[in-house]
């Protein structure tokens, strides 16, 4: 005995028989195409999520080793054993450590591009600490530089001059210290963000 799955509707008209088995079929065709469109949409969404959230994990990947990186180059270059210490000499009227030049480029970067977005709100706010006071330092590094040039050091009034040195010094040589501790501190949070 065979089974025959089709549907056959006999209302004795040929015209009619043919017009509702053309009718039946169009149907069945156009429900399994919509079916067929459906879970292939949605497969495809699917898809694209999955391809998104990869994407994203890869960005946020690469975002944490650029900062590490930058991170790690500050630590070597400035950030040495024992910390780099400005001082000032008021017989010489000069300073004794040279002009230091703290990277931030990777971090500008990240920002720029959008990838900060991706890491957790919390270590967004820490690393936007630590830069805010990287760029103190610079700051504070560049007018210490530019000091010899100001018309307070041309200054006759020496104890004006030796003031507004050792304050110079003192802002400096607290920020890097104040920097080390951070970076030392933010280093293996953003190692952990790896993995979450």
């Amino acid at each position: 005995m065979t089974s025959n799955n089709t549907c056959t509707c006999n209302t004795g008209d040929p015209t009619t028989d043919f017009t509702i088995q053309l009718v039946i079929s169009l149907i069945g065709a156009g429900v399994g195409a919509l079916l067929g469109a459906y879970f292939g949409l949605r497969f495809a969404r699917e898809w694209d999520r999955k391809k998104k959230k990869e994407e994203e994990h890869e960005n946020k990947i690469r975002t944490l080793n650029a900062i590490i990186e930058e991170f790690k180059t500050i630590q070597q270059y400035i950030l040495t054993t024992p910390l780099p210490k400005f001082e000032w000499n008021p017989v010489q009227r000069s300073l004794t450590e040279n002009n230091i030049a703290f990277p931030t480029t990777a971090f500008q970067s990240i920002v720029h591009s959008g990838d900060f977005s991706l890491l957790s709100s919390s270590l967004q706010k820490e690393l936007s600490w630590v830069y805010t006071r990287i760029r103190r330092c610079q700051l504070y590094n560049d007018e210490i530089a530019n000091f010899y040039f100001t018309p307070l050091f041309n200054n006759n009034n020496s104890s004006m001059v030796d003031r507004e040195a050792t304050s110079l010094i003192s802002r400096i040589n607290n920020q890097i210290v104040e920097l080390d501790r951070d970076v030392k501190i933010c280093l293996p949070k953003l190692e952990s963000a790896k993995t979450e």
